[in-house]
């Protein structure tokens, strides 16, 4: 049972005795606590106060958001009452006053990142003058950290190659552990990262197998939080493939260009060869030949009368209706073996006026022959 007494004096100062007695069956023990000691001394002898100290009574100093810790301020020495006060990057937080040697409990609520950073607290009496400044706590934010991104400067390699794998999360808080994995299997130590820079191994391309799947983890302080990277491929560089694909290529290539030139030569060589041909062929079987002028229109084509018999041959066929193709020549008589005209409607319409006046020709020029 703890017994407590005050008292006022006349000058205004107050005393205060505590003590405490245990029964144990019939025995009463009363046993005088320090406490009552030290009212006596400091009201006869008031004393200043001794540094105080700051303790973290609930909570850890690596805190997250909404999270409650308890701060207790106190000095073992020095006459009560006692004042104590919380500060937070110097900004002033709480104020307490104890009658006794109680200490101060201070409860917070971590609600911003205003409220983590260095904490200490201050115990002053009637006598101490500035009063008395304790030891710091420094209280950290700790966020989860986003997934890491592993990268390389280059994706294509080549057998007895050096290459960097890059491994960096962009948020959480410091410090942040990444450790680097070829498949399942880890494949560098853990690397703690005191700064927001990336973790960088270096690896040796030895061998095929060298060009499997990587991945890094990163994890910080933040409980249950691990995070996995993207999964990233060396791909064998282009030297180093198969030597056919070239020759492939080249082949693929040469194809490709002589398709090229056939489909260009056939509107200016095939086509015009197998029209030449065509026009040829007719022209035989009907009996007449041309030839192109190379400074006339083809429209223009000059058309040679295969009848070299005699004039009166050739006007006795113009004078049918049926047969006349060329019109006659009533003063002038053709000069040479070929009567000559231009024919501007072409070979097509020629043909037709010719199988139409040489049957109605034949008998005339059977008897020239």
């Amino acid at each position: 049972m703890s017994h407590q007494i005050q008292k006022t004096t006349a000058d205004g100062k107050e005393l205060s005795i505590a003590w405490s007695s245990t029964c144990f069956g019939k025995n009463l023990r009363v046993s005088w606590m320090i406490g009552a000691v030290k009212s006596l001394r400091s009201f006869f002898f008031p004393e200043m106060l001794s540094n105080p100290r700051l303790v973290l009574v609930q909570g850890s100093l690596n805190v997250v958001m909404n999270q409650n810790v308890t701060l207790s301020c106190h000095s073992d020495s020095g006459s009560p009452p006692v004042t104590y006060t919380l500060f937070n990057r110097n900004w002033k937080v709480f104020t307490l006053k104890r009658p006794d040697w109680t200490p101060g409990l201070f409860n917070l609520t971590i609600n911003s990142a205003s409220d983590v950073g260095e904490y200490k607290c201050k115990a002053e009496n009637n006598i101490s003058g500035g009063g008395k400044y304790s030891n710091s706590l420094n209280f950290t934010l700790i966020e989860p950290i986003s997934k890491p991104v592993l990268s390389s400067p280059t994706s294509q390699a080549k057998k007895g190659q050096n290459v960097t794998l890059s491994c960096l999360s962009e948020n959480g808080s410091l410090p942040i552990t990444y450790i680097f994995f070829k498949g399942r299997q880890s494949i560098s130590p853990a690397l703690k990262m005191q700064k927001r820079e990336a973790a960088v191994i270096f690896l040796f391309i030895n061998s095929s197998s060298d060009f499997g799947t990587y991945k890094c983890r990163a994890e910080n302080s933040f409980r249950n939080n691990t995070k996995y990277s993207n999964s990233f491929n060396f791909t064998l560089a282009a030297e180093e493939r198969s030597h056919s694909q070239p020759l492939i290529i080249s082949l693929g290539l040469i194809l490709l260009l002589f398709v090229i030139g056939f489909a260009l030569a056939i509107p200016f060589f095939i086509i015009p060869s197998y029209k030449a041909k065509k026009f040829k062929s007719t022209r035989s079987s009907t009996g007449l030949t041309s030839t192109m002028n190379a400074e006339e229109p083809e429209n223009y084509v000059i058309y040679t009368e295969i009848a070299r018999k005699t004039r009166a041959g050739v006007q006795a066929a113009q004078r049918s209706p049926e047969t006349r193709l060329i019109p006659a020549a009533t003063d002038e008589r053709p000069t040479g073996k070929q009567a000559l005209t231009k024919h501007p409607r072409g070979p097509e319409h020629f043909f037709q006026r010719a199988a139409a006046w040489l049957p109605a020709a034949a008998p005339a020029l059977e008897g020239f022959a």
